[in-house]
């Protein structure tokens, strides 16, 4: 019986490697299965349609269907048995629903791998409804720089901390991340309010 997956982490925290990995043994086993992205992702450019994912861990080519959306009838066209879904945090409810109709109707695994938090320390939409409907979750720990399990991230523009609440980055400039435990967390927003 198909189960609709989430496995989460902060940023760094080995979510695309594993699901490389996740496809690499199930094609391995002589399953086909399918990598969707948001369009939402651009860390690989902007891509419609077919595009590259990438692991800062893994080297090789890989490729994944970007979608502005999950469109369970667009995506039975093509042949799979088995999807794998990463940056799900950025898709909306209706999107988490409709994969879990393609785990009911069509009894097709869906492993969906994304983040839990936004920088802003609230729950994505996507993740909101994975957490509520997900038959599966799982945390991929990842440590803080002060030893504890990192579970929250601070975005910084340009070597200045982002304290915006806009959970998505709309940013201009080099923008990088630090996954941090909360008290880290909540010690960095303070000292930066000041």
């Amino acid at each position: 019986m198909a189960k609709l997956h989430f496995y989460y982490a902060v940023m760094g925290g080995g979510k695309t490697t594993s699901l490389l990995q996740t496809e690499y043994n199930y094609s391995h086993q002589g399953f086909k299965p399918l990598i969707v992205k948001p369009k939402l992702d651009d860390r690989e450019g902007l891509q419609d349609g077919w595009g590259p994912i990438q692991s800062r861990i893994l080297s090789g080519e890989h490729k994944a269907l970007y979608v502005d959306h999950i469109d369970v009838a667009e995506l039975r066209k093509i042949d799979f048995n088995i999807l794998l879904v990463d940056e799900v945090q950025f898709f909306k409810a209706n999107d988490i629903v409709a994969l879990s109709d393609i785990v009911d109707k069509f009894d097709i695994p869906v492993i969906c791998y994304g983040l839990k938090t936004a920088c802003n320390g609230e729950l994505f939409e996507g993740t909101k409804k994975l957490l509520a409907i997900a038959d599966d979750i799982k945390e991929m720990k990842h440590i803080c720089k002060c030893g504890a399990k990192a579970n929250m991230h601070l975005r910084y523009i340009n070597g200045k901390l982002d304290k915006s609440l806009n959970p998505i980055a709309v940013e201009k400039g080099e923008t990088t991340y630090e996954s941090v435990c909360r008290k880290c967390w909540k010690k960095a927003m303070e000292e930066n309010s000041r």
